[in-house]
């Protein structure tokens, strides 16, 4: 509605204006306020009381919230965060550098500080919480790990080299296993004598006799030296058992499909010295007292083997500490072998 208002200033000019109120008016709001109309578009000030963007003269105020209007929001910022992240080509590149480092530590135990310093750090990752001094009294000095690198063992370390590498570094226990066992010729020349005496005593009790052998391999058996064999799971042990059968003795595994009876009865009667088996069998065997950690002469990593995962036996969070433990409770001369 037009309406015409008297001529109060006697200037000559007809005033005319329009009556009709908006909705802001009605409200007593005035949202044009400290504005500056530039283009039909609203530009407030550095004072703070109106939105950082501009709006339309008019237009209805956006339901959007603040974050949405800021020009980086926490979506972009997480968005570019991610994009920031390794490609997948180098992500694979760092995978294939670990697995190399990992199945590449035997043929660098040449240097013994080298394994103890690639240990420590896998249990500081592993073990965070820890202090330094913790750590120290779970790693492996290197004072306990045999030179086996490559200088000392050109070549590779796989299932066929096994039975090179033992009789290179473990020829001196099977000779002495031998002669607990009685298997040198001086030994052979006396039982032979021994079965002759048998023969001509024919008053000596069938009894007698079995209470002797069984005293003799018990003897015997607490003389006999092992070598332990860890593998970091039980395909991998029934692997390496295969391949160590020609070694003088031949091997036997312990998994956890063996009944603890057969575990018993193996280093009861068995012949081999060398046992190959996962951490958890060995400390079972030991803990039922099948085997005393003074017999064991040598400890076997099978190190070089990495599973279809890229893991091998020192990922296992209870290899390093029951290594530790099991040289410290076993002959100073005991040493850990890196194949």
């Amino acid at each position: 509605m037009t309406t015409t208002a008297a001529d109060d200033l006697n200037d000559g000019l007809d005033y005319a204006f329009d009556g009709t109120l908006s909705d802001g008016d009605n409200n007593g709001s005035n949202s044009d306020e400290g504005a500056v109309f530039l283009d039909d578009e609203i530009y407030y000030g550095e004072s703070g009381d109106g939105p950082s963007s501009s709006k339309k003269r008019g237009a209805p105020e956006s339901n959007t919230s603040d974050a949405s209007q800021q020009p980086a929001s926490k979506k972009a910022k997480k968005k570019n965060n991610k994009n920031k992240g390794p490609s997948k080509s180098s992500r694979k590149e760092q995978g294939e550098t670990i697995a190399a480092q990992k199945s590449g530590l035997a043929r660098r135990s040449d240097v013994p500080a080298l394994v103890a310093d690639f240990l420590s750090s896998a249990l500081r990752h592993r073990h965070k919480d820890l202090s330094a001094v913790e750590v120290a009294d779970m790693s492996i000095p290197e004072s306990r790990i045999a030179e086996t690198g490559e200088i000392a063992f050109p070549g590779d370390r796989d299932l066929e080299e096994y039975g090179r590498f033992f009789e290179q570094f473990f020829g001196s226990v099977f000779e002495a296993n031998r002669k607990v066992w009685g298997d040198n010729k001086d030994d052979k020349k006396k039982d032979d004598k021994k079965k002759d005496d048998k023969k001509k005593d024919d008053k000596k009790s069938k009894k007698d006799d079995k209470k002797k052998d069984e005293k003799k391999d018990t003897k015997n058996k607490q003389k006999l030296k092992y070598i332990v064999v860890l593998a970091s799971s039980a395909k991998r042990v029934c692997d390496v058992n295969r391949a160590l059968r020609k070694t003088p003795g031949g091997s036997f595994k312990l998994i956890a499909k063996n009944a603890p009876e057969y575990d018993a009865r193996m280093f009861a009667t068995a012949r081999s010295c060398v046992a190959v088996a996962t951490v958890g069998r060995l400390q079972r065997a030991l803990d039922a007292g099948y085997l005393e950690a003074s017999q064991i002469a040598a400890i076997v990593a099978d190190s070089t083997y990495l599973d279809p995962k890229a893991q091998h036996v020192w990922d296992l969070p209870e290899t390093i500490p029951f290594v530790r433990k099991l040289l410290d409770e076993t002959d100073p001369e005991t040493k850990l072998y890196l194949y």
